[in-house]
């Protein structure tokens, strides 16, 4: 290769795209593209040469890159495609708006804004103009379950910018909700009569939407409405299974007429002009339109690569969409994503160092490793910064979402969201060392640490995190409120050891209803309800026509009978004796699966806390835990105050125990939790 002799059984491949002219990737005459890095491994591959490559990219803008098995390396001659500067290159989605493009708004425009002098502040720019169409910039802003690609956002500096909205900041709430006739609710309710007046005003936008948690605090969703202004009704007309529950919440948006504030914007999709509440500060930056509807990185099937210091940012699709075999991710900033920040599928796959933020979906996805023969994926996420994910769709988009056999997700940082932080499903996961704070704030029914309504995903472990200030403090009742760890719906052999749980609007740590979980050596700070709470569901709705539904058991008996084979038996040696027939079975049978027998939760303690609580629900809760499962040695340390004495610098942050503490004195086993071994170990 010219001006590139191999030495070492390695080459290096240059890219500039500010080089000016094309060359041969040489270090004096780089290629512009990324793409053509790869092109030229390509050729070395079909021409028979072996050989490590390292694709050294110069700072810049570049276009998405899309990699197969072809571009493979090996474990002897991996390929890695390294920024020569920490998120220098760049790999982006979107378009940069000239502020000059921008040009006053008509009078008749003008009209139409509510907010005083709004009219002087809104700017236009013509992306039909620009040679955009609705296929560029999408159809819809509707929020619902996100698909491949959503619709183009506006960014500055690395943010989302607001599309108008109404109300500019909190939430309307459900009232006056009509039946149906038949003894359930419908899709019509009161529309307050502010809302009917403001709506009067609305008549320059198209195709106003609506947002909202229509039925429940964990389910949102967006719909389109229609107003009837005589009877001050609002029905919304695109819920689908949904309808409406008193006091649950909405607002409105998509609003031209409420543009207001620095960086409202609006687009409008039918003449294809886009309108932005203009600032200094705004035009001093560069606008960012995201357009692409593909990945920014895509690996199908290319294994033996690594990814090194890039900066992903402004696409209407995932920023990355890995499946193969030993990837590797470094140092990776993802910002401004229409759906996931990252999905990793396949085996042996890290990342790590790395930043995820302003994601319209999850911050991360892994999907590997098989259940059935209990083949772990080795997906690891580690020493991360996951922060302000799920900006579009709330409920169930966490900043990691495992779907795997056989991961570890381990010191992170965690925050910042209005839902999960780590949801998890399927067997022999690990999820350790991570500081997770500021979730579920919007939200309700969810845990910083979610998942349920599986006997199959028995073995994994929780240890050793951090969780702090969970949940919106607007929402608190005993059963619909965040919880810190939570276990819901009957899940099962699970071992949750070692957090530190610190001020939530729910439960510490919630059991619902599953066996053979082990809870030993958490410490749990100011729950607003109780620190542990295990409960009696399954049991309850098998014998005793409780909530828990005869449908959603024999769906879980089902599973059960499905998933375990021999490996499975001998792995967990419990279901060597399981019964699933709960039908013809003995409410009192150890063996029967919804029986909450084989828990063990001692060595627990709990300061800043509530009474333990009573056992009130469910006609068989406490005789069923009490019965059935060992719960022992846990201690409330001085109810409501609390002995904050107990640990080394409470009002500095620490939350190590002191070895002559109250708890130490009450459980003398009790293992000091390594908190300052908490949490990212490298500065990202």
């Amino acid at each position: 290769m010219k001006n590139n002799p191999f030495s070492d059984n390695k080459i290096t491949l240059y890219v500039d795209a500010s080089a000016g002219t094309n060359g041969d990737g040489s270090a004096a005459a780089p290629f512009l593209s990324i793409t053509e890095a790869r092109d030229k491994i390509r050729e070395l591959k079909e021409s028979g040469i072996t050989i490590a490559v390292d694709v050294m990219i110069a700072p810049g803008v570049y276009s998405p890159l899309n990699l197969d098995s072809g571009d493979s390396g090996s474990a002897d001659c991996p390929v890695r495609y390294i920024s020569r500067e920490p998120r220098g290159a760049v790999i982006k989605g979107s378009m940069t708006l000239n502020p000059s493009d921008f040009s006053p708004i008509s009078e008749e425009e003008k009209s139409h804004l509510i907010s005083a002098g709004a009219g002087e502040q809104v700017k236009k720019i013509s992306l039909t103009a620009l040679g955009l169409t609705e296929k560029d910039y999408g159809s819809s802003p509707s929020l619902k379950s996100p698909p491949p690609a959503l619709t183009a956002e506006l960014y500055s500096q690395g943010k989302r910018l607001n599309i108008g909205r109404y109300p500019r900041s909190g939430w309307i709430l459900i009232d006056g909700v009509k039946s149906n006739g038949d003894g359930t609710t419908s899709n019509c309710c009161r529309c307050p009569d502010e809302v009917v007046e403001r709506s009067a005003l609305w008549s320059f936008t198209s195709d106003p939407l609506t947002f909202g948690y229509y039925l429940h605090n964990w389910s949102d969703s967006s719909s389109a409405f229609t107003i009837d202004s005589e009877n001050k009704e609002i029905t919304f007309t695109d819920l689908g299974d949904n309808s409406l529950e008193k006091d649950r919440r909405y607002w409105f948006y998509n609003l031209f007429e409420e543009l207001s504030s620095p960086g409202d914007y609006y687009i409008d999709r039918k003449n294809g002009v886009l309108y932005l509440y203009t600032s200094e500060e705004l035009f001093s930056s560069p606008l960012e339109l995201s357009l692409g509807d593909v990945p920014l990185i895509d690996t199908k099937k290319a294994n033996y690569i690594s990814f090194i210091g890039l900066e992903l940012c402004y696409t209407r699709a995932s920023a990355v969409d890995a499946k193969g075999e030993h990837l590797r991710f470094s140092g990776i900033h993802i910002t401004g994503t229409g759906s996931r920040g990252m999905m990793l599928r396949g085996r042996d796959i890290i990342l790590e160092d790395s930043e995820i933020e302003e994601t319209g979906a999850d911050g991360i996805v892994t999907a590997g490793g098989d259940a059935a023969s209990l083949t772990p994926s080795e997906i690891i996420v580690r020493d991360n910064y996951i922060h302000g994910f799920g900006k579009l769709h709330k409920c169930y988009y966490p900043g990691v979402n495992i779907y795997s056999c056989g991961c570890t997700v381990t010191h992170n940082e965690i925050c910042d969201s209005s839902h999960s932080g780590i949801l998890y499903h399927g067997p022999l996961n690990t999820i350790e060392y991570n500081y997770m704070h500021d979730l579920c704030n919007d939200t309700a029914d969810c845990g910083a640490i979610y998942s349920g309504r599986s006997m199959t995903y028995y073995g994994n472990v929780i240890r050793y995190n951090y969780i702090k200030d969970i949940g919106c403090p607007d929402i608190i009742d005993d059963f619909f409120c965040a919880q810190g760890i939570y276990l819901d719906d009957g899940l099962s052999g699970q071992t949750v050891y070692g957090n530190i749980i610190e001020n939530v609007t729910g439960r510490g740590i919630y059991l619902g209803g599953g066996r053979d979980n082990t809870v030993v050596n958490n410490i749990i700070i100011n729950p607003a309800i109780y620190s542990i709470d295990p409960d009696d569901r399954m049991r309850d709705g098998a014998f005793a026509d409780g909530w828990f539904s005869k449908a959603q058991l024999n769906n879980m008996a089902n599973d059960i009978r499905a998933t375990v084979n021999d490996i499975w038996k001998e792995k967990f040696p419990i279901f060597n004796i399981m019964k699933t027939d709960y039908e013809n079975g003995d409410k009192n049978d150890l063996d029967l699966f919804v029986i909450p027998a084989g828990n063990v939760i001692k060595n627990n303690i709990a300061y800043k806390c509530k009474a333990p609580r009573k056992y009130d629900v469910g006609k068989f809760c406490f005789e069923a835990i009490c019965d059935f499962s060992k719960m022992h040695h846990n201690y409330i340390i001085e109810n409501e105050g609390g002995d904050v004495s107990d640990f080394y610098d409470y009002e500095g942050g620490d939350r190590t125990v002191r070895e002559d503490s109250t708890a130490k004195r009450l459980i003398p086993e009790f293992d000091i939790i390594p908190f300052d071994r908490i949490g990212i170990r490298k500065k990202i």
